[in-house]
């Protein structure tokens, strides 16, 4: 799990505990304000409750939306509002390499384990965007080899050199195995520098 307070800090993670509404007056452009993002649902009740909630943010480090994690669950991560698309870790992209894993959760995981340029590709949505512009040279893709070819292409297509780690589910992955192969792995796949 995520258990270093640094990376609680880091990216401001907080925990949606149902206490949001204790703080929100029941009538008013606030509620009305969180139900149009969709932090509240049409009957007012909290979307995130129970999950661990982490800011999307764009190139620039604004936020654009959150993405909510079951806590100790198998469920797919909310992405607030639906059309969000932004970054986890928008500082990664200045780096002139870039592990892109598929999941804001395993980003999280990576990160605490050292890998401090680590982004994830469900919030980027299609497009490439916020890598534009960026002093990226290479990125390791860290995900099935489905939907790591398709980010593969396009990255290639910009000119960036990539790898690829057919890890689905990267956190898990270290769990069972470790940081040391799976860190093993990805030096492997980088001097193969195949997808």
């Amino acid at each position: 799990g995520i258990h270093d307070p640094v990376v609680w800090r880091t990216f401001s993670l907080g925990i949606a505990d149902g206490t949001l509404l204790n703080a929100v007056p029941e009538t008013g452009g606030m509620r009305d304000d969180l139900m149009a993002l969709g932090i509240l649902d049409g009957k007012g009740r909290e979307v995130l409750r129970g999950r661990l909630v982490v800011p999307v943010m764009d190139g620039k480090g604004e936020i654009t939306g959150l993405c909510g994690i079951r806590l100790g669950g198998k469920t797919k991560p909310i992405t607030l509002p639906d059309t969000c698309r932004g970054l986890f870790n928008p500082a990664a992209i200045q780096s002139e390499e870039l592990l892109l894993c598929w999941s804001v959760p395993d980003a999280l995981i990576l990160w605490q384990e050292g890998w401090k340029t680590v982004t994830a590709a469900e919030t980027l949505g299609r497009s490439l965007e916020a890598f534009k512009g960026s002093s990226l040279q290479s990125v390791g893709i860290v995900m099935d080899r489905r939907k790591g070819r398709s980010i593969g292409r396009r990255l290639r297509a910009a000119g960036i050199e990539v790898f690829s780690v057919d890890v689905p589910f990267a956190a898990k992955f270290i769990r069972l195995h470790g940081v040391e192969k799976f860190d093993a792995l990805l030096k492997s796949a980088k001097s193969r520098s195949v997808l």
